[in-house]
């Protein structure tokens, strides 16, 4: 808001008593002003016009759309006020802001940074330079948070497939109970199980590793998750994956940065995509050598089992298919506490992420001018004070052919 007075024009921030409401804007990336006059609390005068407008009217401007909002207070002192209003894109008034916008160290060594801005108005530079800090704090907490955000949106959904999965699994158990009657054998085959019950928790400890690295694989393989960040505390125990995952990660954010500045055609954003794409590889390389692991290990627990097994020739073929029901069951309910217990810990891991950034005070307006100098100002006045004077008697003389003295008389007849 631009408002001209008597002798110059300036922009104001406060006590407008108006305000020009956008409906709707035609080309985002276009410039639209326009001037109006203050009359009284109930109409105004737009550019050139003579005919008074009603507040609440709409003003069509190349296609857009505002609405002047009257907000008048004092109507013998606002009337007959001159405003200009411009709508400038955000891109544009991001890019102005920027390049006004000074950061320096407090010293050398010192972590506290100093903004500065210039402005036309002290009012408004306050504003702005304090949602600057508050942005660049909430910034902070996000790029901070984005790890855990996305392991939490991941173990959700592998929440939601286990429960449907462990809905199917009990009703297979008690469609198998009513259909073929099944009593408890527990008791009568317990010397039979004795011998089969610490291979199966093994089983069970290794085929939950495996769901594991199953679910993390089929992430990862997914080329629509080719730039999200990767789970990393989801208990596999191996030095290797965990350093490519936190450099898949880093170089994620990296690349998540460059294109806040960068177009993805940037020599530096695809460096940066080669690489991610080369670290991928080498996770998926690095399961598949961990989940042949532990196939090899499960394989020689299976075949121990059988072996017990075998022992239980005289149990009934009920007993062994309602056992391998209790054990998927089994499987499933463990890996879904697993998942549970992995949401709460990032859970809290993620409410209690703070900003490292810490605003010292707010921002304070100089309300003396830093432009023009008056230093300045004062020498050029001077200079001009003098030399006109100087000029003007120097053409004065020169154009001047008329004899005034003696010597005129002398130096024009020699």
């Amino acid at each position: 808001y631009i408002e001209h007075g008597k002798v110059r024009s300036s922009e104001v921030y406060q006590g407008i008593p108006f305000e020009a409401e956008v409906i709707n804007i035609a080309d985002s990336s276009g410039y639209y002003s326009f001037s109006l006059q203050i009359l009284n609390e109930k109409s105004f005068l737009l550019n050139k016009e003579t005919k008074p407008r009603p507040f609440y009217s709409n003003i069509e401007l190349n296609g857009s759309t505002f609405r002047i909002v009257p907000k008048i207070t004092n109507p013998e002192f606002d009337g007959g006020r001159k405003f200009t209003y411009t709508w400038a894109p955000s891109k544009a008034i991001a890019g102005e802001i920027s390049g006004r916008l000074m950061i320096s160290q407090k010293s050398r060594n010192s972590s506290v940074l100093s903004f500065a801005l210039n402005t036309l108005n002290p009012d408004k530079g306050k504003v702005i330079l304090n949602q600057i800090m508050k942005e660049y704090g909430d910034y902070n907490v996000y790029d901070k948070s984005r790890i855990s955000k996305n392991s939490l949106a991941f173990i959700n959904e592998r929440l939601g497939r286990l429960e449907n999965e462990l809905g199917t699994v009990e009703g297979n158990l008690q469609d198998f109970r009513k259909r073929t009657q099944f009593l408890d054998m527990e008791e009568q085959s317990k010397m039979y199980l004795e011998d089969i019950s610490a291979t199966e928790e093994e089983l069970r400890k290794q085929e939950l590793q495996l769901k594991v690295i199953e679910l993390l694989d089929d992430y990862i393989k997914d080329k629509k998750n080719i730039y999200n960040l990767t789970p990393t505390n989801l208990g596999i125990d191996d030095p290797v994956l965990t350093k490519l995952i936190s450099e898949y990660n880093n170089l994620i954010i990296k690349r998540d940065n460059e294109l806040l500045n960068s177009k993805e055609t940037n020599p530096v954003v695809k460096e940066i995509e080669f690489n991610i794409e080369k670290t991928r590889q080498g996770i998926i390389e690095t399961l598949k050598n961990i989940r042949e692991l532990y196939v090899v290990s499960k394989t020689e627990l299976e075949k121990k089992n059988r072996v017990s097994k075998g022992e239980m020739f005289s149990l009934p073929e009920k007993e062994s298919q309602i056992r391998e029901i209790k054990r998927q069951q089994a499987i499933k309910n463990e890996l879904y506490n697993f998942l549970l217990q992995k949401r709460e810990e990032t859970g809290i891991q993620l409410s209690s992420i703070v900003s490292n950034a810490k605003i010292f005070s707010e921002a304070e307006g100089g309300y003396i001018p830093i432009l023009p100098k008056r230093k300045n100002a004062y020498m050029l006045a001077i200079f001009f004070g003098l030399l006109i004077p100087v000029i003007i008697i120097f053409i004065r003389d020169l154009m001047n052919d008329k004899v005034t003295t003696k010597n005129d008389i002398i130096k024009n007849t020699k």
